[in-house]
């Protein structure tokens, strides 16, 4: 598991006391994370009928608003909105910047040396 941050702008609906329709805003978010790499699926072995993959997991751990776009929101709504996020829009996001910030796996580059020999 490694830890990350990432600046998100979600765009948060709301309604405004008094009016019928829908507002919407874009506030600017610092979101941290936990990120914990999924793996793939085994297929079946002599020992094993094989077992399933699991994708990777995003966990929120903290959320601080930048810029609440002429909204001032509790810290509780905060958290909403950055784990919303997390859930939908940007959880390849995330997931792409943690990959990208812990490089090649060793493991890999083992494995691909030990091959070409």
């Amino acid at each position: 598991m490694t830890r990350h941050t990432i600046v998100a702008q979600p765009t948060v609906r709301f309604r405004v006391p008094g009016l019928e329709d829908l507002e919407s805003a874009d506030p600017k978010i610092e979101v941290v994370f936990d990120y914990t790499p999924g793996y793939p699926a085994t297929g079946p072995s002599y020992d094993s009928g094989g077992e399933p993959g699991s994708g990777a997991e995003v966990e929120l751990v903290s959320a601080k608003l930048l810029d609440g776009d002429g909204l001032d929101p509790d810290q509780k709504t905060v958290n909403e909105w950055a784990q919303d996020w997390l859930n939908d829009d940007g959880y390849d996001l995330a997931c792409q910047l943690a990959e990208d910030e812990q490089g090649p796996d060793p493991d890999a580059a083992y494995d691909r040396m030990r091959d070409d020999r």
